[in-house]
């Protein structure tokens, strides 16, 4: 095999066997005017350019590009992360969860790309707002007691109740969404309730 030779090495093998061939009789490689040496030298030049481009495609595929961790916001949960010295190679990916009442902002996922970069930045974890103690229900109030100081985490619930001879229209939960309350209802006396319910 002649791709690992140089150039003038492949020329001194290829003549000589050219040599031999002719039974050693080396004016057999001129044709009139142009020798057969310059004759063949275009043909030299592309072999050598072949074995270059062949080098150079060889090295090209043993350079293996990575990514590397980006910064890692607090409260943010990851996983497939590689051991500690492991190459992160193309097309390894990561998944990102944030901790209790945070929220995520950012891809879910993320992919290393053949350009050694991310498919999109690392995503961060933001909190959720909580909530004060929550309004009061006209004719009603919350299941359990509330002070007005009183603090709510994001998704925490209060139920309310109706007072004597009040019935509830809607649901009885309201919820901590953001620092906001949500959750409609009210609470309606019976005999309005049933004048409702006769005219529906």
């Amino acid at each position: 095999m002649l791709i690992g030779w140089s150039g003038d090495a492949w020329w001194s093998h290829w003549t000589e066997q050219r040599g031999n061939q002719s039974g050693g009789n080396k004016e057999n490689f001129s044709s009139g005017n142009i020798s057969s040496t310059q004759a063949v030298k275009p043909l030299w030049l592309i072999f050598l350019f072949l074995q270059v481009f062949v080098n150079l495609e060889v090295s090209w595929t043993q350079i293996v590009n990575s990514c590397e961790m980006g910064v890692l916001h607090p409260h943010l949960y990851i996983a497939g992360i590689p051991s500690a010295g492991e190459v992160i190679k193309v097309g390894h990916k990561l998944r990102f969860l944030c901790g209790s009442n945070y929220e995520l902002g950012g891809s879910e996922e993320i992919e290393c790309l053949q350009t050694g970069q991310w498919s999109a930045t690392f995503p961060t974890c933001s909190g959720s707002s909580g909530c004060s103690a929550p309004p009061a229900l006209a004719d009603g109030d919350t299941k359990s007691f509330t002070r007005s100081d009183s603090q709510y985490r994001h998704g925490d619930k209060v139920e309310y109740i109706c007072q004597p001879n009040y019935i509830m229209d809607g649901s009885p939960f309201k919820t901590c969404d953001n620092g906001l309350w949500t959750g409609e209802m009210r609470c309606l006396s019976k005999s309005k309730f049933y004048i409702l319910f006769c005219i529906l």
